[in-house]
């Protein structure tokens, strides 16, 4: 009897060890998102200040403790592109949204992504597709996002109806009433087109963009004296400023 005590022993503690990490296989799991996300947050940091090296290798960290993040393999595309490589970007955003298609923030970064790849039209689709994610929280920036995407692809009805949804949300968003002043004067709706200038200029302090924005609206008004005060506010806060508004030769 005695000396099957010691078996009986083993018996017991393999029996408690099964046990254990039976009982554990919820919160392993929880373990592992819980390390997943902390180290996609110091890669959000490191990328922050500019040390790309430390945020790919947290992001490494974080594919290998879970390759289905979707999370991740977005993070993966943006760091791409931070380091100037965006065709090497295309494949993670890709994955990710395969991982979450309906997952509002995935879509709208990966419609970003083929917007700036130049491919304008069809990054359209995938906008709509994340304003459809009721449960978005930054749906006003993905309409802002699909409104210049539209602009570029040279529909401007489309784009209005974008920012207009981007106002609706947010009537504040200084860069889509910016957005907005640019479209109407691409237009030629001077009018509504100094409307949102002055909106844009009752919320706070301007930048280039929009001075280049105004002075354009007076010059189409037929107020000259308005044209030049802004271009000398342009020409006083900021001089090395080059007007980035296609066909835009005139110097301030």
């Amino acid at each position: 009897m005695l000396r099957s005590l010691p078996r009986q022993l083993a018996v017991i503690a393999l029996a408690t060890v099964i046990g254990a990490c039976a009982g554990n296989g919820s919160r392993s799991k929880a373990d592992v998102e819980h390390a997943v996300q902390t180290n996609l947050g110091l890669a959000q940091s490191y990328m922050g200040k500019g040390d790309f090296e430390a945020a790919l290798d947290k992001l490494r960290k974080a594919e290998a403790l879970n390759p289905r993040s979707a999370q991740t393999q977005s993070m993966l595309g943006m760091l791409h592109e931070r380091i100037g490589r965006p065709a090497l970007a295309g494949p993670f955003y890709e994955k990710s949204v395969a991982l979450a298609p309906n997952d509002g923030a995935m879509l709208n970064n990966y419609a970003t992504w083929l917007c700036r790849s130049k491919r304008s039209s069809e990054s359209l689709a995938w906008f709509d597709r994340a304003l459809n994610d009721p449960f978005y929280k930054t749906r006003a920036m993905a309409y802002g996002n699909a409104g210049r995407c539209a602009t570029e692809a040279g529909l401007l009805e489309r784009a209005e109806g974008y920012f207009r949804g981007a106002l609706e949300i947010d009537p504040n968003f200084t860069d889509v009433l910016q957005d907005m002043a640019s479209l109407s004067l691409q237009r030629g709706d001077y009018l509504r087109a100094r409307a949102f200038v002055q909106r844009r200029e009752a919320l706070g302090p301007v930048g280039p963009v929009l001075l280049d924005i105004a002075a354009h609206v007076e010059d189409g008004r037929g107020d000259q004296e308005a044209a030049q005060r802004y271009r000398r506010q342009l020409l006083e806060q900021f001089p090395e400023y080059q007007s980035a508004l296609p066909g835009n030769n005139k110097k301030p």
